[in-house]
């Protein structure tokens, strides 16, 4: 007998909607969400800091960024730091004096200053002249250096109080750093003072003589450090010095654009 053919259905079987058609409400877990408490610890501990094991550029970083530039000067002397708040309060005039100058020179105002800055370096040469009337005769550069000491101190004083005078006011520093790391002997920082031109700085260099090449060498090479950071430049021998020498100084002179005068004891040049 032929076999029937079987027809195909969608239809499921009953046993399948037993099994899978049962609604079955699975409930849902909520986990509950746990607060974790914040652990107080304080204030995290502060180290104390000792202002004279940090570098002088770093304590004007960090007090200058917190305070004004008159208190930080104040903050400054009452560390003790009264050499170091000179030379940051010279530094704020001398800028300022130079950024007034540049703006003069914007507005088309710019005036001439040479002529000044001249008449302030003779003032200074007047008083350092009086190196050669002092009743002393050192036996070599080392003494010559100790013995000066006394007249060095007391020129600083006498210097400024004098170039109040042109209208201006002085501060002169004795082995004062410039920013090259070098220290030069005496640095003259003039200021203006009731409406008077713009500041500038002024170095003397003193030395014993410089009849030795190795020292003039030296003297030129120092030269090249100092100037950029300087107006004007003073280099007083108190030995004579030699043709040669002189005209090796005003050579650089020449090169570096900026006038630099030389005190002997029978010449100024």
């Amino acid at each position: 007998m032929p076999r029937k053919k079987t027809r195909k259905t969608n239809r499921k079987s009953r046993r399948e909607e037993d099994i899978f058609g049962l609604d079955i409400d699975i409930p849902k877990i909520e986990i509950p969400e746990i607060e974790i408490p914040s652990l107080d610890l304080g204030p995290p501990e502060q180290k104390k800091i000792d202002p004279n094991k940090i570098p002088k550029v770093k304590l004007i970083g960090i007090l200058s960024r917190q305070l004004s530039t008159k208190q930080t000067r104040q903050a400054l002397i009452r560390l003790g730091k009264h050499r170091l708040a000179d030379e940051f309060w010279n530094e704020i005039e001398y800028i300022n004096g130079k950024y007034d100058e540049m703006l003069k020179e914007i507005d088309g105002k710019k005036e001439e200053t040479m002529g000044d800055l001249g008449v302030v370096v003779d003032e200074i040469i007047s008083h350092m002249w009086r190196l050669y009337s002092m009743s002393f005769k050192p036996r070599d550069e080392i003494d010559f250096h100790k013995q000066i000491e006394p007249f060095l101190n007391g020129v600083v004083s006498v210097m400024e109080t004098s170039l109040t005078k042109f209208g201006r006011k002085a501060n002169v520093n004795r082995e004062y750093k410039l920013p090259s790391n070098e220290r030069i002997d005496l640095l003259v920082s003039v200021v203006s003072v009731g409406g008077a031109k713009g500041g500038a700085k002024i170095g003397i260099e003193v030395k014993y003589d410089l009849k030795e090449t190795s020292k003039l060498q030296r003297l030129l090479g120092q030269i090249d450090r100092y100037i950029p950071y300087l107006d004007s430049l003073i280099v007083i021998s108190y030995h004579p010095l030699s043709s040669n020498t002189i005209n090796a100084i005003k050579n650089k002179e020449v090169e570096k654009g900026k006038p630099i005068r030389i005190v002997t004891p029978n010449k100024v040049v």
